[in-house]
């Protein structure tokens, strides 16, 4: 049997965060939290998520990418980047997360 050359591997390294982000679905801007991410896509919190299929563009660490439901179970869905994410838009999305994590700290709000 052939392989399936559509096929994209979902085995990339995942980086766990706690990052509140922003999702546009149509004309409505909802507010999420991302638990990880991956260069191809997140895993994202909503107490009501979108439907698998919906496209929607979600924006988290300055940085704001068009993407597709992959999946949703309970509160929590999957996201696949229509665009990989570069290594460096990557880094600079834990670099934001660090940043709000140490003045949350300063703050005494962590």
């Amino acid at each position: 049997m052939d392989a399936d050359l559509d096929y994209v591997p979902r085995g990339r390294h995942r980086l766990k965060l706690f990052q509140p982000g922003t999702v546009r679905v149509s004309r409505d801007l909802l507010r999420v939290h991302v638990l990880n991410i991956s260069l191809t896509g997140a895993l994202v919190h909503r107490d009501q998520p979108p439907p698998p299929g919906t496209l929607l563009d979600i924006r988290i660490g300055g940085m704001e990418r068009r993407a597709s439901v992959a999946w949703a179970s309970g509160a929590r869905f999957g996201i696949q980047f229509q665009i990989p994410l570069t290594e460096g838009e990557l880094h600079g999305v834990i670099a934001h997360e660090a940043a709000d994590v140490a003045e949350r700290r300063r703050n005494h709000i962590v």
